[in-house]
């Protein structure tokens, strides 16, 4: 791929918040996402009944961000799910708009401990040309007690505009098929899927790119 090419995609992913293509075969995903930075972590995204983390869960998976570390996930399709399966894009700037500068200012002082990690806590909103969010409401929630009365105000309606966005269907809906490709921006796109089956072969390959 040329670099004329590579620079056009990552100005989608640093503006728009997303790119979809379709791609030949899982090589050329590969070489295409170390050509847009480093892989820091290989995950396969398929329903297994072992574990509880939204990549192999069959059940709604609520929006939210990944890792705040990482600027870009990447997907590679293998299967689809027959029904659903569709990835779900909220861009966090239409969130942020309803709010006012004193709530934004809230989330900005609000810390969200990082899962898996006993002592890492990364901030719910750092501002910027563009914001870079960390947001993933089962860790939010478990948070709240230590927030002051305004920091939970804030935190609660920027869920609620969430799932304003996510009830009127306002949101991006990426239907990937088989050799599709997404590219994603975690720090201002959040991401969920409505529920699949238990036994359905929906299976992707995903990567965190660090830029």
């Amino acid at each position: 791929m040329l670099k004329k090419e590579i620079q056009k995609i990552k100005k989608s992913i640093s503006e728009d918040g997303f790119y979809h293509c379709q791609m030949s075969n899982i090589e050329s995903f590969f070489e295409l996402s170390n050509r847009l930075g480093t892989i820091k972590q290989y995950t396969e995204v398929r329903i297994d009944s072992t574990k509880d983390e939204f990549p192999y869960i069959s059940g709604e998976v609520d929006f939210h961000t990944d890792n705040p570390t990482i600027e870009i996930l990447g997907w590679f399709t293998h299967f689809q799910d027959e029904h659903d399966g569709k990835i779900l894009l909220i861009n966090v700037e239409d969130v942020l708009s309803k709010m006012t500068k004193e709530e934004i200012k809230c989330l900005t002082n609000v810390n969200i401990k990082m899962p898996s990690r006993k002592n890492d806590y990364y901030p719910f909103l750092t501002e910027g040309k563009k914001p870079h969010i960390f947001y993933i409401p089962p860790h939010c929630w478990k948070e709240i007690p230590k927030y002051t009365n305004k920091q939970k105000d804030a935190v609660m309606k920027f869920h609620s505009l969430v799932l304003d966005i996510k009830k009127s269907k306002q949101y991006h809906s990426i239907n990937l098929k088989q050799g599709d490709v997404l590219f994603l921006n975690n720090y201002f796109m959040i991401h969920g899927r409505n529920k699949i089956a238990k036994n359905s072969k929906r299976f992707l390959e995903r990567v965190f790119i660090q830029t």
